[in-house]
């Protein structure tokens, strides 16, 4: 009997795992191989989700341009996003805002917080994405703030 309760206690804890754990791992592991593209790939629907390591991992990708185009106001408004969801101090994003934030244009870091407001609207994160990533590419938009000078590797991790 102490058996079968001991292994019926085991299902039920592996059925109360998050997924979005496991997604959020996944996509750190794949992080540090330098696979990019899975790390995108588990990354962006947690972000979408509101998970703010997610969200945070996203704009290390952006603002280093690992396996994205580099993009120093969309890294803003993402570590900015991040940091509005989990104000803990264990969360780097407000560190990596505030970093980011001295090497922005005022012009940039008024971009990067209004896409901020877009991408925090409920059910409007993937729309507000892709389309800011559109408008980026049909403009061949290439600002200043997109080229400042990078950080070392090891922005990404966990929140």
């Amino acid at each position: 009997m102490a058996i079968l309760a001991a292994v019926l206690f085991s299902v039920v804890l592996v059925s109360l795992t998050p997924p979005a754990l496991a997604g959020f791992d996944e996509g750190l592991a794949a992080y540090d191989r330098g696979d990019y593209a899975t790390a995108l790939k588990e990354w962006r629907p947690l972000a979408e989700q509101g998970h703010a390591g997610a969200q945070n991992n996203l704009g290390a990708m952006y603002e280093d341009g690992r396996g994205v185009p580099e993009d120093k106001v969309l890294a803003y408004a993402l570590y900015n996003l991040s940091a509005a969801n989990d104000s803990s101090s264990e969360n780097k994003a407000w560190s990596n805002r505030d970093w980011l934030a001295h090497k922005l244009s005022r012009e940039a870091l008024l971009r990067g917080q209004e896409l901020s407001r877009q991408l925090a609207q409920p059910g409007n994160f993937s729309k507000a994405l892709d389309a800011y990533l559109a408008d980026t590419a049909r403009q061949g938009d290439n600002p200043p703030a997109r080229n400042a000078q990078k950080p070392g590797k090891g922005r990404a991790g966990t929140p």
